[in-house]
């Protein structure tokens, strides 16, 4: 099939059209997952954190803060709670409370929290005010205590994906400035067409992310990753999970070709002769 192929391919150097090595396209995605990076810590360090390391406290010897009934002096003790609490997809709870309060020398009050845990819970929130009991200057409701430990948790795993974001954001940049090197190294060159292995394809953004494998002769394998557009691979046979790709002899790299063949700057009649030429073998 590779020789029926190759006899169809133009014996002439060939431009390369890839959108996705262009340079702005690179920044735009690495300061996109740079910024997310940044974001997560930021969200979990000035948000999150404050609001767990004051509950962790309350925690350990919580109690009701008296109510205006129970209280000797209902002037110092009187508070009122204003808040929401937004679902995402029916299990991330991101809840703003407002907590007014008096303090023990009877001074007005007033603490922000913000607080994400996880709950299936569809139905509202109902929070009374707390305290804790060796020291009543530190005031929250009862809804950030109980759910102090899943709180925890939920940060934990934001810290976790701004360290990951951060991490990859190099790797990312420094992948895709070699891909767009060896691009430009292939492009206006005579390239020799090659088989390549489809190991998976994922829909990111209505995007087309590629990953496959080079096979070596002593069974080893080169591991490659492209970014498809809309586009799907040039597969050899329908279904199958071999397509088609070109390459410089002795070169690693593979510029891994689409079905439309728009990758390639050739004629709509070159393009129809390298279809012929795989729907011929795949008969």
């Amino acid at each position: 099939m590779l020789s029926a192929l190759a006899s169809a391919f133009p014996k002439r150097p060939i431009l390369l059209k890839d959108k996705t090595t262009n340079i702005l396209r690179i920044l735009a995605l690495v300061l996109v997952c740079g910024a997310a990076g940044v974001g997560a810590l930021v969200l979990s360090w000035s948000k999150l954190l404050p609001g767990i390391e004051i509950d962790r406290v309350i925690a350990k010897d919580v109690e009701e803060l008296p109510s205006s009934r129970q209280a000797a002096a209902p002037s110092r003790t009187a508070s009122s709670i204003q808040g929401k609490c937004k679902s995402t997809l029916f299990v991330l709870q991101d809840c703003d409370i407002s907590l007014s309060y008096r303090d023990g020398k009877g001074a007005s009050r007033t603490r922000e929290i913000s607080m994400m845990f996880l709950d299936l819970s569809v139905e509202d929130y109902s929070v009374s005010p707390v305290r804790s009991a060796s020291n009543h200057d530190l005031v929250s409701v009862d809804l950030a205590v109980d759910t102090l430990w899943n709180r925890i948790g939920v940060m934990a795993f934001i810290v976790l994906f701004g360290l990951g974001m951060l991490a990859v954001t190099p790797v990312l940049l420094v992948k895709s400035l070699a891909v767009r090197r060896y691009v430009r190294e292939f492009s206006g060159q005579i390239l020799a067409p090659v088989v390549v292995t489809i190991t998976s394809q994922t829909r990111v953004s209505g995007n087309n992310q590629v990953h496959y494998r080079i096979d070596g002769g002593t069974g080893s394998a080169k591991k490659l990753h492209t970014a498809f557009g809309k586009q799907v691979p040039f597969l050899l046979r329908p279904g199958g999970s071999q397509a088609l790709g070109l390459t410089l002899p002795g070169h690693e790299f593979v510029f891994l070709l689409d079905e439309a063949l728009t990758r390639l700057d050739i004629s709509d009649a070159e393009r129809q002769a390298i279809r012929d030429a795989r729907d011929a073998d795949a008969k």
